[in-house]
């Protein structure tokens, strides 16, 4: 059964638009990130993190402190399955907010970077503390760092609610919609195999086969190809042959005979395609297998 994952959320314009619609209301970045934390992806224009946060990142030491607290974090938020509001390792507040599907976390929404009040030379000096304790140089932090937003912790809480009601909505909407075109594309594929099959005998097009599927030549070429594995012309060969190799078992009918029977249109293209999928020619096919079947 198809669940929308990942990759599909970063995909989706909807997701664009809220973090736009986010950056223009609070100022704030909004990032997907994968459930094991690896991977993370912007999904909007606005720049990914914070100025103060992107010179952090630009030291070896401070990016490799920040991934460490986001993975952390994200574990966390994965273990007890709900969103996370936490200050990181530089003090600022970040939030983490589980997408989930069915009782699984498909994806995070990771945001924040902000304040809870204005910013005080009191808080710089204790930031500034834990970084150079950890070796990374401030020298050009502190201006960055006043010009962190500030969002009070009532106003954080309605965005998580609201980041928490629109991603998970999203979720299930599209997952239903896959769903939907899951189901969609096994009836095509269910209605040109039967016109296939009862028509295989015949000289078959593409055209024919896409009317009765009621879908396009190009959308049925595709759907069949994702859902069978095997393209329609490969589809049509294998019934053809598996008819072909009954009637040389069960009849004493020519190779041409049975060429025209089984929608061939000639020993030419008979042996052709036969040899392709039996590796031997009709006549020796035939031959082999009645050897073996004789006591």
């Amino acid at each position: 059964m198809a669940q929308i994952s990942f990759q599909d959320l970063t995909k989706l314009p909807v997701m664009r638009e809220f973090y736009n619609l986010v950056w223009a209301l609070f100022g704030i970045k909004v990032v997907l990130r994968s459930t094991d934390g690896t991977k993370r992806e912007l999904i909007g224009t606005p720049p990914a993190r914070s100025p103060f946060c992107t010179v952090l990142r630009d030291n070896p030491i401070g990016d490799s402190l920040c991934e460490e607290c986001d993975r952390q974090h994200v574990k966390e938020a994965r273990e007890r399955f709900s969103s996370l509001r936490y200050q990181c390792h530089a003090g600022l507040t970040e939030f983490i907010i589980p997408i989930s599907l069915d009782s699984t976390i498909i994806a995070f929404l990771v945001s924040g970077q902000v304040l809870d009040h204005d910013p005080t030379e009191y808080q710089w000096k204790k930031t500034k503390l834990v970084l150079e304790a950890s070796g990374v140089n401030t020298s050009v932090l502190r201006k960055l760092y006043f010009d962190i937003p500030a969002i009070s912790r009532s106003t954080q809480r309605d965005l998580i609610a609201q980041l928490e009601l629109f991603a998970n909505y999203v979720a299930a909407t599209h997952n239903q919609l896959l769903l939907l075109q899951e189901n969609r594309n096994k009836q095509i594929v269910a209605r040109a195999m039967s016109f296939i099959q009862n028509n295989f005998s015949d000289s078959i097009y593409i055209s024919d086969v896409a009317r009765a599927a009621y879908t396009s030549e190009r959308n049925l070429r595709r759907v069949f190809r994702a859902e069978t594995g095997m393209t329609l012309i490969e589809y049509i060969q294998d019934l053809r042959t598996e008819k072909a190799c009954k009637l040389l078992l069960s009849t004493d009918k020519t190779c041409i005979q049975i060429a025209i029977e089984c929608g061939f249109g000639g020993p030419q293209q008979f042996n052709l395609v036969f040899k392709n999928k039996r590796k031997v020619s009709p006549s020796v096919w035939r031959k082999t297998r009645s050897l073996i079947s004789q006591p």
